[in-house]
């Protein structure tokens, strides 16, 4: 256990309670931090669980034998003398035995209403000293004797950049391939493997420079990671080396975006540029990301506020994403990440989500900021980094075109092939091309005249109209609402069944008289229509365009095409399109009825 675990940190009268007790079968405490002692003072030899709360007490003295799995719970710590703590406790198996041969169970407590306050403190000096490793000339390595995987990285803008992460064995051999002739410096790296892979508890050694130079090339200084004797840490430092032959440009503190304090165009580039040329296949994404009007944020509140504007959403952006990559800015209002700790499309979605919503609300509710996004994704979408920002920067004008607020993952078979040549020469090979458009929608309304509604309930068909028309859920149901006929999966809405909507007034007076029902933004109905509202919420529908056709005046058969999570300004083509298939699928369940 760290320091900090092992010391009690006082906070005015009361103190932070945080300790480790190893104790016995019958709870009894063979020895533990010196917090606890400090805590219970002279009734240490009672069992710890006469301390505890009864939830506590009840699971510790119901175990038998090792445990399968720790045991976790909140609960509370009392001295018996008028000082109680709310704690997180977790049990598990000790590594230690006791002398007679007993095992003994590890029990780990922390004052739980002081981890939000601490762990704020630790990110700010965890900002801290990557800052302070940045400005260093140092080279960092890891080496992991039980997988024998060799990392070394270097810090920069707050960020670990990976320069070597391979098995050690393969390192040492590319090594020596390119020393054969220096028999020193071989000597030197089998020194540094025998000291890494004998866990040494610490050392320090030089390389000279090869062929034979007697100038020291660099330092090494490593050790045994405490608590940990499969893990060893270290440094290289550079002697003699100018900081032009240390240093990519992107380490430099040069590098950044004055006014943001991102990594400026070319230093994100080089960094991308850098992380592409590994070809080790990893997913990465490129995106690229721009305010949505931003000229008129700045034409009506004044540059100053569209500089901080800029500034804040830098910010947001950086702190969302943490350390899954980097955040530039290629100027103006346009933003560029570049991500590789997020491997799932779903996981990229949340991340995205979350961003635009945190630019959402940070101006609100007297200016609503929100941006356009285009992603790529590397190595599907390509290899190349200009190919890859060209797909990105195509997927990023569809949003524009199809009203903004959203991000687009670019898909060939729906966006169309890259073009290298002029990408705005002719704007209808960027958005969905009307040939598949066509094509989808012409299958649709063939499937529907052969098969009847029993088409749409294959989830392959239901899947193609949302990719195509560009949406994220449908539902359908009949019978006056009491029937659900099919839909998304995972979607909530027809499946909840929509009849109690179809009975209120209020509901059906959003509808025009040709049975459609168009809604941008669903957050307004909050106050206009609170119960609709609370229904929509729950199914997460940020935009929504419906259909009901009616049977002897009443409504009897309800479509939705939804946007989840999200408004949308729905343009007039949109309408005519969701209209057109919407009505076709009401006829076709009317008729039955």
């Amino acid at each position: 256990m760290t320091d900090t675990m092992n010391s009690i940190q006082r906070k005015g009268k009361n103190r932070i309670f945080d300790c480790e007790l190893h104790v016995r079968q019958d709870m009894t405490v063979a020895y533990a931090s010196e917090g606890y002692y400090q805590f219970v003072d002279t009734k240490s030899m009672l069992p710890v669980t006469d301390f505890l709360g009864r939830e506590a007490t009840e699971l510790l003295k119901g175990i038998n034998g090792l445990l399968k799995e720790p045991i976790e719970c909140i609960t509370t710590i009392d001295n018996l003398n008028g000082r109680i703590h709310h704690i997180y406790m977790r049990a598990e198996n000790s590594a230690r035995i006791e002398s007679e041969g007993e095992h003994l169970y590890r029990l780990i407590m922390y004052d739980y209403k002081q981890l939000k306050a601490r762990n704020d403190k630790a990110e700010e000096w965890l900002i801290k000293y990557r800052n302070f490793l940045s400005w260093s000339k140092l080279f960092f390595f890891e080496y992991n004797i039980a997988s024998n995987n060799f990392i070394v990285y270097r810090y920069a803008n707050e960020q670990a950049a990976k320069l070597v992460d391979v098995d050690l064995d393969e390192f040492f051999m590319n090594r020596k391939e390119s020393l054969k002739r220096d028999l020193s410096e071989i000597e030197q790296m089998n020194r540094f493997v025998t000291y890494l892979k004998e866990g040494s508890m610490s050392f320090e050694m030089e390389f000279t420079r090869p062929q034979g130079e007697k100038e020291v090339a660099c330092k090494v200084f490593g050790a045994q990671m405490r608590n940990d004797r499969n893990f060893m840490i270290g440094v290289f430092q550079p002697v003699n080396q100018s900081e032009e032959e240390e240093q990519e440009y992107f380490m430099k503190t040069s590098s950044k975006d004055a006014a943001t304090g991102l990594l400026n165009k070319s230093a994100a580039a080089e960094f991308s540029l850098e992380q592409l040329r590994k070809k080790d296949g990893k997913v990465r994404w490129i995106v690229m990301m721009d305010i949505d009007d931003f000229k008129f944020i700045n034409d009506t509140y004044g540059h100053l506020f569209g500089d901080e504007v800029i500034s804040r959403m830098a910010a947001i952006a950086k702190k969302t994403l943490g350390r899954r990559g980097i955040v530039g800015r290629f100027g103006g209002d346009e933003f560029y990440l570049f991500i590789d700790g997020i491997e799932d499309r779903e996981e990229l979605r949340n991340f995205l989500k979350t961003m635009v919503r945190s630019f959402y609300y940070e101006f609100s509710p007297n200016l609503k900021v929100t941006a356009s996004i285009g992603v790529s994704k590397y190595p599907d979408d390509g290899t190349d980094y200009e190919v890859l920002m060209s797909k990105a920067d195509k997927a990023l004008y569809i949003a524009k075109e199809k009203g903004k607020n959203r991000h687009i993952i670019y898909d060939e078979q729906l966006h169309g092939s890259y073009e290298q040549s002029d990408k705005h020469l002719n704007a209808v090979k960027y958005t969905i091309s009307k040939e598949k458009k066509t094509k989808a929608l012409s299958e649709l309304f063939c499937g529907l005249t052969v098969s009847g509604i029993e088409h749409l309930k294959n989830n392959e068909v239901l899947t193609t109209i949302c990719q195509v028309l560009d949406i994220d859920a449908i539902s359908v149901c009949s019978d006056f609402g009491t029937r659900y006929i099919c839909g998304t999966e995972g979607h909530l809405l027809g499946k909840n069944g929509v009849h109690n909507l179809l009975q209120n007034e209020k509901y059906l007076r959003m509808f025009g008289k040709d049975g459609v029902y168009i809604e941008n933004k669903a957050a307004k109905l909050i106050s206009v229509l609170p119960d609709i509202y609370v229904e929509f919420k729950k199914s997460d529908i940020g935009a929504t365009i419906q259909c009901i056709g009616k049977v002897d005046g009443r409504p009897h058969s309800w479509v939705s095409f939804d946007v989840l999570g999200t408004s949308r300004k729905w343009n007039d083509a949109d309408v005519e399109l969701f209209t057109i298939v919407g009505k076709c699928i009401c006829n076709l369940l009317d008729r039955k009825a």
